[in-house]
């Protein structure tokens, strides 16, 4: 369906284009014309041509706006513009969707990319750093790189000790053909470091380790000719048909490559540790009427409760997190390491066709929905969300918290969230149901306040948000976790079946400690909606006024279409 949210909030648009106009003011103006269309959708969008180059762009709107934030691309749609720009374009802003704010307006978008664009112009003169909203982490060079080479202890003692060229072999793991782990380094000679799940005894192809001569270039070209006359050129070494390089500089780094027929794959780094830590997950055997559930956060708790559900018979699944499983990981997530060096939303869906009878509709969308990413793919993202039965919150992030809060509010759907205590002594489970709860947002206003007689939650001192840096281990074992994911995945069972009739917070305890005197003790918090209320809980918004709606309908006079939708 379209959005109408100009329809709903004509006065919304008239503001927008005041604020447009502005633009052509001023000391220094800098548009050059503009002009507001529908789509073969209906969808509005907003053409603006700066007077900087005469070029022009293209701003899209989410259909939650102005809670979300508009994108901006340039057209056409294929122009590269900027080193801050996503794969389909849009421009990587000073605003985006975490920090935008509804009283932003794309007049202010429009502004953002102009001057994004002056500072890539003033950069080619002199280098000058171009702020932006995040910096890539191993989770986007997984993600936007050719594959992933899993380097074991030995392989890169192996790797630093060699001064002439040596043959390993390598292999692919079962699940996935972009990623390489050298098995035997030399040939022949096995590594005993790697983890049994990585090893497939019936694969096994022919590498080299390649050493580069003294002023060989970092940058390696990936036409098939030119790496190979890049090889014959800074190295001694002849490849015949080994498929698997790794290039070894004079200045300690390395890097691998694919040489396959028609490419040459550039594989990310990633490092591999052994962890014999043994995973015992929960399973809760019940039967689910076929339903879509949205769960954000796929770590250790998510990850159980999206396989637990599935082993329920839900098939339908939206998942949302942006990180990469990595091994030290493995001793409580779902996934193992045949999964490491994957994209978590990837594993998990991989994990939930296995325990499936029937092949299972999963949407999947690697991002933080909390963090820095691209306004459409988080518009789309919310807006899968959004179409969910059930939402489930595993994050024990309160910005990812908030966001989902929005999203059930809005639709009418029921959430749940959940989150681990540190030091095992236990963790907290809670929900909000449309018609029969209030808001989520104001079921965690009246948990704040009544633990505010608490003693502090226990917390590792290691343990960072969701919203952070890869996080650093929960200190709970895997049989904790666990528990606070069966107790969620019940609680979801029973909203959706609708027979949870409980508490709104539970808290489960494991251990004695805390606010709990005994093992195994609980807590629990029912809160009533005539004493916590907010304007968002499980509103929907009213009529627009017909004399604005009119004003912004009018407002789209030009005929001709936008652009079509970018394949990407």
């Amino acid at each position: 369906m379209p959005s109408d949210w100009w329809n709903r909030l004509p006065d919304r648009l008239l503001r927008e284009q005041e604020t447009i106009l502005a633009l052509y003011e001023g000391k220094y103006p800098f548009l050059k014309s503009h002009c507001w269309r529908l789509d073969e959708a209906g969808e509005p969008r907003l053409c603006a041509t700066l007077d900087f180059k005469e070029q022009e762009l293209e701003v899209r709107f989410p259909p939650h706006y102005p809670d979300g934030c508009p994108s901006v691309r340039p057209v056409p749609y294929d122009t590269r513009l900027s080193s801050h720009q996503f794969v389909s374009g849009v421009l990587c802003l000073e605003i985006g969707p975490d920090n935008w704010h509804p009283d932003r307006t794309a007049a202010d978008m429009i502004r953002s990319a102009w001057k994004l664009l002056a500072m890539e112009t003033i950069r080619k003169v002199e280098a000058i750093e171009i702020p932006t909203r995040h910096t890539p982490d191993l989770s986007e060079e997984v993600a936007f790189g050719d594959g992933v080479l899993l380097r074991s202890a030995q392989f890169d003692e192996a790797l630093a000790n060699s001064s002439a060229e040596v043959e390993f072999e390598w292999a692919w793991p079962s699940r996935n053909n972009l990623r390489v782990i050298p098995t035997a380094i030399p040939k022949g000679t096995k590594l005993t470091d790697i983890p049994p799940a990585l090893i497939r005894e019936d694969s096994s192809f022919p590498g080299i380790i390649v050493p580069l001569k003294n002023g060989a270039p970092h940058l390696v070209p990936t036409e098939p000719e030119k790496f190979d006359e890049y090889i014959a050129t800074h190295s001694e070494t002849s490849l015949e048909k080994r498929l698997c390089a790794v290039l070894r500089w004079t200045d300690g780094r390395s890097c691998g490559y694919l040489h396959l027929k028609k490419n040459i794959l550039e594989l990310v780094n990633m490092g591999l540790s052994r962890n014999n830590q043994r995973r015992t997950p929960d399973v809760v055997e019940q039967t689910l009427t076929k339903m879509r559930v949205g769960i954000v956060g796929l770590g250790s708790l998510g990850s159980k409760v999206a396989v637990s559900l599935a082993r329920s018979s839900v098939r339908d699944f939206v998942l949302v997190d942006r990180k990469v499983v990595t091994s030290d990981k493995v001793c409580r997530n779902e996934a193992s390491y045949l999964d490491v060096g994957t994209p978590k939303v990837q594993a998990v869906k991989e994990l939930i066709r296995d325990v499936c009878s029937e092949e299972p509709v999963v949407q999947t969308f690697k991002m933080n929905i909390a963090s820095a990413t691209s306004p459409e793919a988080h518009a789309k993202a919310l807006q899968a969300l959004g179409g969910c039965d059930l939402l489930v919150d595993a994050t024990a992030d309160a910005d990812a918290f908030c966001l989902l809060a929005m999203v059930a509010s809005d639709h009418g759907r029921p959430l749940v969230w959940a989150e681990v205590y540190g030091g095992g002594l236990g963790g907290m489970v809670a929900s909000a149901q449309p018609d029969q709860d209030p808001c989520p947002r104001c079921i965690r206003a009246a948990f704040i306040s009544e633990s505010q007689e608490w003693p502090p939650a226990p917390r590792s001192e290691s343990d960072t948000p969701y919203s952070g840096t890869e996080e650093s281990p929960v200190v709970a074992t895997d049989a904790d976790v666990g528990y606070i994911a069966a107790a969620a995945t019940a609680r979801a069972i029973d909203i959706a079946s609708g027979l949870y009739d409980g508490p709104a917070v539970t808290l489960l305890g494991l251990r004695a400690g805390w606010i709990f005197d005994e093992p195994m003790a609980s807590r629990s918090l029912r809160v009533r909606g005539d004493d916590w209320s907010c304007a968002r809980c499980w509103q929907t918004a009213s009529d627009p006024d017909t004399g604005k709606l009119e004003r912004a309908k009018a407002l789209f006079k030009n005929t001709e279409h936008a652009q079509d939708s970018p394949s990407t």
